[in-house]
């Protein structure tokens, strides 16, 4: 093949080639060709590549506080969204024997609302399939387009408590432990008196613990007073004195048995 044939044949295959690489080659003539190459490789030279800078990211910059500490930034959770709504359990007003109470209805449906893995709708949706009998009849006429927290409003005007903070304060500094109570049912009932003052926000929630150390102590039966002051002096925490209350005898022996006791021991000493 003849000299200018073959560096023709070569022009060709490299210009398809540049033009399958997706460039747009410039030239009529091999001489033409090399400078447009030339003048590219030279103007590549002065800009990174894309893929390369794709493939190099900036340099995370980590926050420091003003001593220069670096601050620890906890990664941001996810939530991955259920596709069944909320489980409530069932209330009916009142009709259904054996069903949970209105305020354990309302802590059902105060967990549904919080919970960020049920979408709003998924969230009326159980709320609103919980009530039957006359709590669902109530609401039945208010409209499926009816804010969740105005139908609230109109089920606790009925079955919510009405009693006001005075009320409440004066049931639970006269609550006294019943003789057929145990320590664990004497101190649910005083936390069930307070929890509604704290539900309805008249009882500050930072104020509870106090308030049940103070009363679990002072409203026991006689009995378990007599013998347990020195705990309620040395534990100063609700709980931790509810399980020391609890580890006391029950029905510890009175004075009067005893007394009858030692008589009784006395006398049979005299007869033998």
């Amino acid at each position: 093949m003849a000299e200018p044939e073959k560096i023709k044949e070569q022009y060709d295959t490299m210009y398809s080639t540049l033009q399958a690489m997706g460039l747009n080659p410039k030239g009529d003539t091999p001489e033409d060709l090399d400078k447009w190459i030339r003048d590219y490789i030279e103007h590549q030279k002065e800009y990174k590549p894309l893929e390369n800078v794709l493939l190099s990211p900036p340099p995370i910059v980590a926050l420091k506080t003003e001593t220069g500490a670096v601050l620890k930034v906890a990664p941001k959770p996810t939530v991955t969204m259920s596709s069944y709504a909320p489980k409530v359990r069932n209330f009916s007003g009142g009709d259904n024997k054996g069903e949970i109470a209105y305020d354990i209805w309302r802590y059902d449906v105060k967990i549904a609302l919080k919970d960020p893995t049920y979408t709003k709708t998924q969230k009326d949706f159980a709320i609103r399939r919980s009530l039957s009998g006359s709590a669902a009849r109530m609401i039945m006429y208010q409209g499926l387009d009816k804010p969740i927290n105005d139908l609230l409003e109109i089920l606790d005007s009925v079955y919510g408590s009405v009693d006001n903070k005075e009320q409440l304060l004066s049931e639970f500094y006269s609550a006294h432990q019943k003789e057929d109570e145990d320590v664990t049912t004497w101190s649910n009932r005083l936390q069930d008196i307070l929890g509604k003052g704290i539900e309805k926000g008249i009882i500050p929630y930072h104020e509870m613990k106090t308030m049940l150390h103070a009363m679990l102590w002072t409203g026991l039966r006689q009995e378990l007073k007599d013998v347990s002051g020195h705990k309620y002096d040395s534990i100063q925490d609700f709980n931790h004195l509810r399980v020391a209350l609890r580890h006391q005898p029950k029905k510890p022996p009175s004075l009067t048995l005893l007394r009858q006791l030692l008589l009784h021991l006395n006398q049979r000493m005299l007869r033998n």
